[in-house]
């Protein structure tokens, strides 16, 4: 597995995790919630085995889409991968369990029903993408609305007034300024600070094209 596919991989926090094994990242994944380096460099080390398990069963242009939703489910295995095991557990064995789950979360129903959403993102955002999801979660229900539909789909402010109050509740325009501003600072305390460096150094908006 080439682990530079990715331009992140040769990231200064990224680069020297990928010379250690796999139990030691998924330890340090699990004990140092604050840091997203680790994350990302199981991400770079396993996309390319994930990526050649979802091209045996999907069509190519199914492919992004269910690339981010097969990772957001092995992303929450490796934050609950027991790793306390009595007898020690090598790199294969895990490789294999993680393989192993990535094959059993792959959807079942036709994608037609599935209703399988297209993304424009790059699967190299994905940690971002994890990350930043996580974080816009944990905002008001407002500044959630306002930082989505102005940062991702360009609203105006008399756009958002007036979905707010098709939905029967009511925003002065001044607010929806304080409210931005709020959630961008809050995101900027949320997304883990190794994060922001490998991904966001030189975009301008923070949920830009997420």
């Amino acid at each position: 597995m080439n682990p530079t596919d990715f331009p992140e991989a040769n990231h200064p926090l990224i680069y020297p995790l990928l010379q250690i094994d796999d139990v030691t990242l998924l330890d340090l994944l699990q004990n140092h919630l604050d840091k997203g380096k680790y994350l990302v460099s199981l991400f770079c080390r396993y996309h390319n085995k994930i990526d050649d398990v979802i091209s045996g069963f999907y069509e190519p242009e199914h492919l992004s889409s269910i690339s981010f939703q097969l990772w957001r489910e092995i992303s929450y295995f490796f934050f609950s991968l027991d790793l306390n095991q009595d007898d020690k557990r090598d790199n294969i064995y895990y490789e294999n369990i993680i393989i192993e789950y990535a094959i059993d979360c792959l959807p079942k129903e036709d994608l037609e029903e599935l209703n399988v959403n297209k993304t424009s993102l790059e699967l190299r955002y994905f940690p971002l993408h994890f990350y930043l999801e996580q974080s816009i979660n944990l905002l008001s229900p407002k500044e959630r609305l306002i930082i989505i539909t102005k940062d991702k789909f360009g609203w105006q402010e008399e756009q958002i007034i007036n979905y707010l109050k098709a939905e029967g509740k009511s925003i002065l325009s001044e607010d929806i300024g304080d409210l931005y501003s709020s959630a961008h600072k809050q995101l900027l305390k949320l997304i883990p600070l190794d994060i922001r460096l490998i991904y966001l150094d030189k975009r301008n908006s923070i949920i830009a094209g997420i």
